[in-house]
């Protein structure tokens, strides 16, 4: 018997542009289409996405493009995405993310505690800072820290920070 082990979409966001040009080709010949590539807008929404699917998620998404598609069309734009792709916001830049202060004076040092304090802060911090920049939405907040969803659920709970604003 042999184990093979693949790491999920989420672990090989790299492999996207590849496996979304696999899909234009073979469904290119399954529809009779001669769609030519895909919009860079629409690039980075399918890399936003944590494609809990896998790799036949993105098989369906790109298929059900075709779907949404002209006989004309020649390049996959965003208004083909399924509306779960579509409607979510773009991948933002990583330097979007709330910068932290990591260096502090000899005399601030004393004042910030010990280590893990200051970790404590930075962390509750960058979960705030993550938590405004995406709407209190705490799917896209979680991806965005690179947390899944639960943890980042129990983090907010543990830091007494509200899941949505004013509360």
């Amino acid at each position: 018997m042999v184990s093979l082990y693949l790491p999920p979409l989420l672990q090989r966001m790299q492999d996207i542009p590849l496996l979304v040009q696999h899909f234009i080709e073979q469904f290119n010949a399954m529809f009779g289409m001669k769609i030519t590539g895909i919009a860079p807008a629409t690039m980075n929404r399918l890399e936003a996405y944590s494609w809990p699917g896998n790799i036949r998620e993105l098989s369906h998404a790109i298929e059900s493009t075709y779907n949404m598609m002209d006989l004309e069309c020649e390049r996959i734009e965003e208004e083909h995405l399924p509306a779960y792709l579509r409607n979510r916001p773009e991948k933002a830049a990583v330097s979007a993310l709330p910068l932290l202060s990591w260096s502090l004076t000899p005399a601030d040092q004393a004042a910030a505690g010990t280590l893990p304090d200051r970790v404590k802060r930075l962390e509750r911090e960058a979960i705030l800072g993550a938590m405004k920049m995406h709407g209190y939405n705490i799917t896209l907040a979680a991806e965005a820290l690179g947390i899944k969803r639960q943890a980042l659920q129990y983090k907010l709970n543990r830091y007494g920070i509200a899941k949505k604003p004013g509360h």
